[in-house]
């Protein structure tokens, strides 16, 4: 779920709340007329915006990238017939697990920011991870909550992290459904960018989902123009391997900047109540960062140099937080 406000190694850094993908499945034959482009020339329809206007800009086995001219985000599609649910495992959310007291002064400040808006109410973490920001949501005054999440790692240690607090219920979305009810407000806390099939799931939410009035708070990775170069350097330059970690596949499908954040809440008939930008990066010293880098190997302090920190310099805001209302019907 949400970043550490402190920590990172690039935008796609799993620090913060124990957040993890959500995935409508859609497979090569289900995408139709919108299958990933063989030329680089050709336009797809962009998975922000809508727009026919994206172009390949990262080909490799297991996903290709495009870029979309209209709305300037990313978004990756999986090859044919994978989906990236299997990635979500105990050891994925040992990192989150690990790095628990972050998640937990995170999930305070995000929850300040929420009370601005919305003080009270029930709440949907879609993506729920471990369940930390979910539990602390309760304390906040938010009641009546439910958090949705597609890994049963994730599931699991929500369920141990609300112990006995009643009020919550757990959905898995890839065997259940969520209630057929309404949410004061609906939260992406770094869950966003790994959604399948993104249209359908907003789309969903919106109009069975969300209250009159309700808010929607979305934490995602921010791209700007000085990571997409380096990406697509990288991509004609070193192996491939380098580019897909750069890009995040297979796990983040979706990559944010301003713009793109812009467009796709205007395409919902959504609202911008307040836009923040963070660095994710954790503060370590120099003594602890020279230490690591004498343990490492030679190939492991390259990879280190070339997929985090290099990118940490030339994208250091890499971070969104932004809270929507609903204003309309989508565009």
């Amino acid at each position: 779920m949400t970043q550490d406000l402190r920590q990172g190694s690039g935008p796609s850094s799993v620090s913060g709340v124990g957040r993890k993908s959500v995935n409508s499945a859609m497979t090569g034959e289900q995408l139709g007329s919108d299958a990933p482009a063989l030329s680089t020339n050709r336009r797809i329809r962009c998975d922000i915006c809508g727009a026919a206007a994206a172009t390949l800009c990262h080909d490799s086995r297991a996903a290709k990238v495009y870029a979309c001219r209209v709305c300037t985000g990313l978004f990756s599609r999986l090859a044919s017939g994978q989906e990236n649910f299997d990635a979500y495992d105990q050891q994925y959310f040992k990192v989150y697990r690990d790095r628990r007291d972050a998640q937990i002064e995170v999930s305070r400040n995000i929850l300040t920011l929420l009370q601005k808006v919305e003080p009270d109410g029930s709440l949907l973490d879609y993506g729920c991870g471990t369940g930390v920001f979910l539990r602390l949501a309760g304390e906040f005054g938010y009641s009546e909550n439910c958090g949705a999440d597609t890994s049963e790692a994730a599931l699991s240690g929500a369920a141990s992290e609300l112990g006995v607090v009643k009020d919550v219920e757990l959905v898995n979305l890839r065997t259940g459904q969520l209630p057929l009810r309404r949410f004061n407000v609906i939260t992406f806390l770094d869950s966003i960018a790994h959604i399948q099939n993104l249209d359908a799931v907003m789309t969903t939410l919106l109009n069975h989902h969300l209250a009159p009035g309700g808010k929607i708070l979305i934490r995602t990775p921010r791209i700007n123009m000085l990571y997409r170069i380096y990406a697509r350097l990288a991509a004609a330059f070193l192996p491939s391997a380098f580019a897909d970690s750069l890009y995040y596949i297979p796990n983040r499908l979706i990559l944010f900047n301003e713009t793109a954040l812009r467009v796709f809440f205007k395409r919902y008939g959504l609202e911008v109540m307040a836009l923040h930008r963070n660095s994710d990066y954790r503060s370590t010293s120099q003594v602890a960062s020279l230490k690591r880098a004498l343990r490492s190997s030679f190939k492991h302090t390259l990879r280190s140099l070339l997929v985090n920190r290099l990118p940490s310099l030339l994208n250091p805001n890499n971070s969104m937080l932004a809270i929507v209302k609903s204003v309309g019907p989508s565009v």
